[in-house]
Formats: structure tokens, C-alpha cells, sequence
């Protein structure tokens, strides 16, 4: 679709040959909050989709991304993955994000917004100009790689915003690439960053309390 605004009831996208796709340009996907609202990419590992959106916003209560594995069936495609491909978009979800180990999703200058359960056994793919936002622990028993070709040569980036209450002690298994080692993921107030700052020199400014993380107060500082 292009240039549509689609309100559905639910969503699966897949198929047996593992083609099945569908690429939505500057439109708007509504879910319905009142009857399942949820979106299936992929459905097992015999069953998988691609979706991509550009310019685009998708708002739905749940999401579920790759599938279960059925050993009791033949697969004709042992590598094929389910894909959610978002480039300068937005996605809203309501409930809970699962991601299983046949799902890659992939975030381009894009937001992703989850106020449920989060769970990625699969693979997440984002880079600096992207941010995830989460109101619940994610538990990443997969990956995430984070892309800093492009990045300034010094900042700071904040990659997942956590909006709950629980402590965080890590994020998982994380992976920068494209930086020849200059950044470094941190957890700070149990948000994650990607950083590189030099912190040779320190200043203090009582004007700069309550100040976010990250801010650049100017002259290389943050």
C-alpha cells in the first residue's frame, strides 16, 4: 500500500514458499484495539513473511515475529527468517512484542514503542538514529546489533528507554559494528546508550541538575 490509511481486525502474513510479503509506503496501519488487534509475521519456521514499512506508521496491540518450530514437519527452507523492515517509520504496540528465533527486526531511523511484555529470541537490528521504548524488562535472549556507520565522531545515543520501575542490570547479548570500537554500550538509570565521549575532563554546573543524559551542553560536553 501507499499513501493509505487501513484500519483491519488482525493480520497474518505467510506462507509455505516463504514469499509472502507486504511493503506499506507513507501510510498509516490501525489495528483494532477492541478485536485482537494483533499482527503475525511469520508463523513457524515452515511459514514465513516480510513485512516493511517506510515512512509509515503501524499501531497494533500485539505483535509476533518468526514462529514455533514444528519438528514434526519437513522444511524446506531451514535458514528462512520472518522480517519486520522499518525505515523512518513508527510502531506502537499496546501489549506485547514476541520476537522468536526465526524473527529479525530490523529499525532504520525508526521508533519502536512496546508497553507490554518484550521478548527477542531472534534478532533485532537498529541503528543510532533509532530508539526503542519500553515499559516493561526486555528479555533478549537473542541479539542486538547496533550500526553506527554514519554516527558523529563523538555523542551519545540512547538506544532503549525503559519507562518502568525495575532495575536493569543488562541488556543481553549487544553487538556494535561500523565503529572500529570507538563506542561503547552503558546502562544508565536503566536506559542503554551508545557512547563515546571523552571523559578526561569533567565539569559541574548546579544549573545542569535534573539535566538528561545525553544532553549536549555545548563545547563537546553532554
Amino acid at each position: 500500500s501507499a499513501g493509505a490509511e487501513v484500519t483491519a481486525l488482525n493480520m497474518m502474513i505467510y506462507n509455505d514458499d516463504h514469499k509472502a510479503q507486504v511493503n506499506v509506503t507513507d501510510s498509516t496501519i490501525t489495528m483494532s484495539q477492541n478485536f485482537g488487534g494483533k499482527i503475525n509475521i511469520g508463523y513457524d519456521k515452515y511459514r514465513n513473511g516480510t513485512m516493511s514499512l517506510k515512512n509509515s506508521t503501524l499501531d497494533a496491540n500485539n505483535l509476533f515475529l518468526g514462529g514455533y518450530p514444528r519438528s514434526s514437519e519437513t522444511n524446506s527452507n531451514p535458514d528462512a527468517k520472518s522480517y519486520l523492515n522499518t525505515d523512518n517509520s513508527t510502531v506502537k504496540l499496546a501489549a506485547d512484542l514476541t520476537i522468536y528465533d526465526t524473527g529479525v527486526l530490523n529499525l532504520v531511523d525508526s521508533t519502536l514503542t512496546v508497553n507490554g511484555a518484550f521478548t527477542n529470541g531472534g534478532a533485532i537490528n537498529m541503528d543510532v538514529n533509532s530508539q526503542i521504548v519500553t515499559a516493561t524488562v526486555l528479555n533478549n535472549t537473542g541479539s542486538i546489533t547496533v550500526d553506527v556507520t554514519g554516527a558523529a565522531e563523538s555523542g551519545i545515543y540512547k538506544l532503549i528507554d525503559y519507562t518502568g520501575s525495575d532495575t536493569i542490570p543488562d541488556y543481553g547479548n549487544i553487538q556494535v559494528v561500523g565503529d572500529l570500537g570507538k563506542y561503547s554500550i552503558s546502562i544508565v538509570e536503566n536506559d542503554l546508550y551508545l557512547a563515546n565521549v571523552d571523559t578526561s575532563t569533567l565539569k559541574v554546573n548546579a544549573s545542569w541538575s535534573g539535566t538528561m543524559v545525553g544532553t549536549d551542553m555545548g563545547e563537546g560536553f553532554y
